[in-house]
């Protein structure tokens, strides 16, 4: 049984939560403030956490920081669970590390989608041949293995979605990818499930990472009513 953890300081979030999660035969084991998240995942080592971002004493965006500065628990996916949900928060969340965003709100109708999408995602998977190897495109080196690209002399670190989701656009370049197959294709949701607002928040992180060191820019297209597209 998959184990994961909750971070909320609200009791209903957190029993609601846990009713959905537990009839789908997760265990859940729930956690009401960001430092005891952080005394008990070494101890638990959940395969999810659901974080919260307003808490009384450590908000979810520093936890999540601290989280993925620990090689211990840099590899952990983390789903934040707010009514904080702008774009901007989003923003902030998928820029700490975190795996994915969701609101409060869609609970009911959406958590266990993306919680089962992710863990899909991070599980191990056989080494293919094209994982062994780095991809370049458009003067953009990619590390498969690593979550790295080299782009000239400069070595720009990517989350884990950035990673993923460059890597599937610079695989799949013959046509743009529209935000729908992306969702389906990177973030490994079913058909109609998943925010394509985070799609696009993705996107223009990864912009903003990369096209410093470029000087054609944009390196990601957005080609109207089809979708995003390597420009080589």
């Amino acid at each position: 049984m998959r184990q994961i953890l909750v971070v909320d300081d609200d009791p209903v979030v957190q029993k609601v939560v846990e009713l959905t999660l537990r009839d789908h035969n997760f265990q859940v084991m729930i956690a009401s403030s960001g430092m005891q998240a952080l005394e008990v995942i070494p101890r638990l080592q959940p395969a999810l956490i659901v974080l919260d971002v307003i808490m009384p004493d450590l908000d979810g965006f520093e936890v999540c920081r601290r989280l993925r500065s620990n090689p211990f628990t840099s590899k952990v996916p983390i789903l934040f669970l707010t009514s904080q949900d702008r774009p901007a928060d989003r923003a902030r969340g998928l820029d700490a590390g975190s795996d994915d965003f969701l609101s409060k709100s869609a609970i009911t109708t959406q958590l266990l989608a993306r919680v089962r999408a992710i863990l899909r995602r991070s599980a191990p998977a056989a080494e293919s041949e094209y994982e062994r190897h780095a991809i370049t495109v458009g003067g953009v080196c990619l590390y498969v293995a690593r979550r790295e690209v080299e782009i000239g002399e400069h070595v720009v670190v990517l989350t884990p979605l950035e990673h993923r989701l460059l890597g599937y656009l610079m695989v799949h370049t013959q046509q743009p990818a529209s935000t729908r197959q992306l969702l389906e294709q990177v973030w490994d949701y079913p058909p109609g499930a998943g925010d394509e607002d985070v799609v696009r928040v993705t996107v223009n992180r990864l912009r903003a990472r990369l096209e410093p060191y470029l000087e054609k820019v944009p390196y990601i297209r957005n080609v109207r009513g089809q979708g995003y597209i390597i420009a080589e």
